[in-house]
């Protein structure tokens, strides 16, 4: 397998800059990018060292300042383009059923108990969401059984994948210019 190549030059983002766009196109087909994924968690490391899908290791060594998104394109010293993906968010989903009639005060328990646990949550709209932190089952199993002991009626919990651009977030830091 051939030496990792070292990506230290940010170029910008190919959903954002249509001649980038092409430029990652033309060196699709000559053989000359390489396309990684890498984790949400990742994003903000000023050091990644990780593989395209056929293998080959690729470094990029950027600020800590700054996150990658989804379509950013860094170059290599040897000219290569590389174009970040960002894996799908697995989270949990908790919705209430309608006509759920549930105590605040248990679901103010809830919340405390996912407090305890660390595990990050954020609302949009009617819908609570869980940072997947551990085994989804064992993290809806746990949910169930709280659930039942603080008599919460009508909980529906799912395991849903969001894209790059639908993925939440459930961290207080914010995304920088480049």
């Amino acid at each position: 397998m051939a030496p990792a190549e070292l990506a230290e030059t940010y170029l910008g983002n190919v959903n954002e800059q249509a001649d980038l766009s092409l430029r990652v196109a033309q060196a699709k087909e000559n053989g000359r990018c390489r396309e990684i994924t890498i984790s949400r968690r990742d994003r903000p490391k000023g050091r990644i060292l990780t593989q395209t899908a056929e293998g080959q290791s690729v470094g990029i060594v950027k600020g800590r300042d700054w996150l990658l998104q989804d379509g950013d394109v860094l170059e290599t010293a040897q000219k290569y383009l590389v174009l970040v993906r960002i894996q799908q968010q697995q989270v949990i989903a908790l919705r209430f059923e309608p006509g759920a009639h549930n105590q605040a005060i248990s679901l103010v328990h809830l919340g405390h108990v996912l407090g305890n646990r660390h595990w990050p949550i954020t609302l949009q709209g009617e819908s609570l969401f869980i940072e997947l932190v551990a085994e989804a089952e064992l993290m809806k199993s746990t949910i169930r059984e709280m659930a039942h002991t603080l008599k919460i009626e009508k909980l529906q919990i799912s395991l849903e994948g969001r894209s790059a651009e639908a993925a939440l977030d459930f961290s207080t830091a914010h995304h920088h210019a480049h």
